[in-house]
């Protein structure tokens, strides 16, 4: 099947004052998804509490027939995180995704996107080895997580020093004269966009595996600080072992420990601190050559399954090589009481401070919408999503039964789109742990 070009396309949203924009074209540019069935372009309803009912049906009634391509963003909450990055309300209603979920602000820009990504396990479990270690251990688990963090604020300091390496040699050796010329305010600034003329010049960077770290923070805090069941180097042998010789262990962390995504406070509790200490750590650096900000995010394209299969077991009982969590929700099928409680986990923390990107997924069987009118249904889990301060959704409707045919029958299926870590792919043409991650992910009913 053709890609279609790989651009994004936003419609919905507001103006500076916070009116509504819709237009009859949001409506054409959606209708264009039902009769092209294209991964690209992709288009994003910038969502807010005045977008027309009409606008949003439009987009749920294709997402419940299985055109995966649609996705919903929460404009207020793009406009706050922008705002509070220095944006006037003029510019900061003028953004565009870079196809998937990292946000630009438009005419005015040089961003640059995942830059790096991080993982956020590969550095626990580096954390684990060393205190397993160490002479003096921390003491209880409120020592380890400063230590985790002193890890983590180190990788993030390594990485705007690397960044404003990269951009001395753009400014040195570079130079867009063309971009420029269409670029705000180059021209009047009178350097190119790589030496820092555009007025929107900052590195995005991207934190992966989230929902990971955050319940193998709760195994940790409760098996080796709480009941002392296991010291850290005996969770660091059975980690190593890759659960080998442990299965029994495994299902304990794995299942008799809460996991995020099922409305349980300490941990979202637990994601909301690391998100939070990502992001005022982000925020103490500046990029040359004016002082640009590191914009965090939790965008992972196909880097979760990427950075999972380079990674060890982890404590939260995912064996070695598994993908990560797919974004900000929850790890797959992790999500025990529905979507409801996955949304009201996933919004229980800021988002707008992610300008890097954050998608949530949600899976559902795709018999769930055939009757008449059901597409409301997924309309009204979505607007609470919104209405929460969730940064963005996406949803696949589609039966597990029809993925294992495709993977199984690929030519067959050529045609079948679904929605990955941001972005929009035919599932036949993944990598094969990537076919397999989305099969993993948590069918939900309504």
């Amino acid at each position: 099947m053709p890609d279609g070009l790989a651009v994004g396309v936003m419609v919905g949203g507001t103006d500076a004052e916070g009116a509504d924009i819709t237009h009859e074209l949001s409506y054409l540019c959606l209708e264009a998804l039902r009769r092209t069935r294209l991964i690209y372009p992709t288009v994003g309803v910038c969502w807010h509490k005045r977008t027309p009912r009409e606008l949003s049906d439009l987009a749920s009634e294709l997402m419940a027939s299985g055109c995966a391509n649609p996705a919903f963003f929460n404009d207020a909450v793009i406009r706050r995180g922008l705002e509070r990055l220095g944006l006037p309300p003029a510019d900061a209603c003028n953004y565009i995704n870079s196809t998937c979920v990292e946000i630009t602000p438009v005419g005015r820009s040089n961003v640059w996107v995942a830059s790096p990504y991080f993982s956020l396990c590969r550095m626990l479990l580096d954390e684990i080895a060393a205190q397993a270690g160490a002479a003096e251990a921390a003491a209880d688990f409120e020592a380890f997580l400063t230590a985790y963090f002193k890890r983590l604020g180190t990788a993030i300091a390594g990485a705007v020093a690397h960044q404003s390496r990269l951009r001395e040699d753009r400014r040195r050796f570079g130079r867009k004269q063309l971009q420029s010329l269409f670029t705000r305010d180059c021209v009047e600034r009178m350097r190119d966009i790589d030496d820092g003329g555009a007025l929107t010049n900052w590195v995005e960077c991207s934190f992966v595996g989230l929902a990971n770290l955050a319940d193998s923070l709760e195994v940790i805090r409760a098996e080796v600080f709480e009941t002392r069941q296991l010291t850290m180097a005996e969770l660091k042998r059975i980690l190593d072992d890759d659960f080998a010789g442990h299965e029994e262990t495994r299902q304990r962390f794995l299942n008799k420990h809460p996991k995020y995504g099922n409305q349980v406070e300490r941990v979202d509790a637990l994601v909301a601190r690391v998100a939070g200490f990502f992001t005022s750590e982000c925020a103490r650096h500046r990029l040359p050559p004016d002082d640009s900000p590191f914009v965090p995010g939790t965008f992972c394209w196909v880097m979760h399954e990427r950075l999972g299969s380079e990674c060890g077991a982890t404590p939260d009982g995912r064996r070695r090589g598994v993908p990560f969590a797919d974004g900000g929700g929850p790890a797959q099928g992790r999500e025990k009481g529905g979507p409801t409680c996955a949304i009201l986990s996933t919004t229980s923390w800021d988002h707008s401070a992610l300008i890097g990107g954050l998608a949530s997924n949600m899976k559902f069987p795709g018999d769930l919408f055939r009757a008449p009118g059901a597409h409301g249904r997924l309309r009204e889990l979505i607007e609470t999503f919104m209405a929460r301060g969730g940064f963005e959704t996406q949803v696949n409707v589609v039966n597990r039964e029809t993925l294992l045919a495709a993977e199984k029958n690929p030519e067959q299926y050529r045609d079948l789109v679904v929605r990955i870590g941001g972005y929009t792919d035919y599932f036949t043409r993944l990598s094969p742990g990537m076919r397999r991650e989305i099969i993993m992910r948590t069918e939900h009913g309504i």
